[in-house]
């Protein structure tokens, strides 16, 4: 596969793009016409502060199979922590309008990843839900979500 090199203006970003993905950017960047999603708000802050507003912060899309392994688990760990972590999780694709899609973008541009789910624990990035599954399997997951909430008390 050949790939391209590009100039996102956004943040000054050189991102090497596939095919593949330079076909996402170009189908996201023209269907998003402004930086403000359609309540108005600024999407970079939207993220910025739905991320630090959470112990664990999720953007998901409701009919993905990941998604929703993501969800199950990150629920029913909450259930069972005698700790209270907050859980915030953002379906993109229920989102009104265009939004989701730029949203996604403002992801990637982030993160460099351009798939969902987006897991941040404590505001930083975990990855997708194979990293929040390889974190769960190793133990560190329930500590990281506690860490996470102590760190937001402490605040």
């Amino acid at each position: 596969m050949a790939f391209f090199s590009i100039n996102i203006t956004r943040n000054g970003l050189l991102l090497m793009l596939g095919f593949n993905a330079l076909f996402f950017f170009l189908l996201i960047a023209t269907s998003c016409s402004s930086e403000n999603l359609s309540t108005g708000e600024d999407a970079k802050l939207y993220v910025q502060q739905h991320i630090s507003g959470s112990d664990a912060m999720v953007f998901a899309k409701s009919y993905c199979p990941y998604c929703k392994a993501t969800r199950s688990l990150l629920m029913q760990l909450q259930e069972e922590s005698k700790t209270s972590w907050t859980l915030n999780i953002v379906d993109l694709d229920l989102m009104p309008e265009d939004d989701g899609p730029f949203l996604q973008m403002e992801l990637l541009i982030a993160t460099n990843q351009k798939t969902v789910p987006s897991i941040f624990i404590g505001g930083e990035h975990v990855g997708g839900n194979l990293e929040l599954q390889a974190l769960y399997n190793s133990g560190n997951l329930e500590k990281t979500l506690e860490a996470a909430a102590q760190q937001r008390r402490h605040k």
